[in-house]
């Protein structure tokens, strides 16, 4: 999927929020929700300290690289795309619009 962590994070917002599944939902409760989690994920971007110390732990100081890196694929959409190996391919997908929306407001 284009947005697949765009749109598990909308389907969690939604189904926690009011209980509904996100393909019952009306175009416009969907492009809301959608919005909603790229915000949410946006305001991810930056890990804490507590991450960072974390994931160096765990790994190296590159962590906070690491990390922003995967945030910007997963509102980007590339990491689905990379794993289909379909990264020329649009589909036609939930949440398919807030990434190319994002992208216009020169967002990552």
């Amino acid at each position: 999927m284009i947005d697949e962590m765009v749109e598990r994070v909308a389907r969690a917002i939604l189904k926690e929020e009011r209980n509904l599944d996100l393909e019952l939902s009306s175009d416009i409760t969907k492009q809301s929700y959608c919005r909603y989690a790229r915000a949410a994920i946006e305001a991810m971007r930056e890990p804490t300290e507590a991450m960072l110390a974390a994931g160096d732990k765990k790994q190296d100081f590159y962590s906070g690289f690491i990390w922003q890196a995967m945030i910007d694929a997963a509102l980007d959409g590339k990491v689905a795309k990379v794993i289909r190996g379909d990264l020329g391919a649009d589909a036609d997908d939930i949440c398919a619009g807030s990434a190319a929306a994002h992208r216009q407001r020169g967002g990552s």
